[in-house]
């Protein structure tokens, strides 16, 4: 883990302190099977999901889902950023994510190539 001016970054994984607060930007939100997530765009293409969503338990992760996304997802528990909450994990800080794709596998334990309707703008 590498720490530079309060960004804590984890195997690829960047965590983004009080970022809900800066500024007017859109949040999107993401629900199916029980797991609610919110998230926002970051600067180049990044993504961030914001504190308090959720994601699925090991137990649902699809069987073709990446070893480098298990790596991730082991790294956010293990630093207690994702812990379990009932039945599902659920995010204890805003974490940046390379990209959509990426935080939406992340949460939901699959590989999702369609993206049309997954994140909704909050209105």
């Amino acid at each position: 883990i590498v720490e530079a001016e309060g960004i804590v970054e984890a195997e690829g994984i960047v965590e983004a302190e009080g970022v809900v607060e800066a500024g007017n930007e859109p949040i999107y939100k993401y629900s199916v099977g029980g797991i609610k997530a919110s998230g926002k765009k970051g600067e180049h293409c990044s993504f961030i999901i914001l504190k308090d969503s959720q994601a699925v338990l090991d137990e649902q992760i699809s069987e073709t889902f990446p070893d480098c996304l298990i790596e991730k997802r082991n790294e956010l528990i293990k630093n207690d950023i994702l812990v379990i909450d009932g039945n599902q994990y659920v995010f204890t800080k805003d974490v940046k994510f390379l990209n959509a794709m990426e935080a939406t596998a992340i949460i939901t334990g699959q590989t999702i190539t369609d993206f049309s309707g997954i994140w909704n703008k909050d209105t």
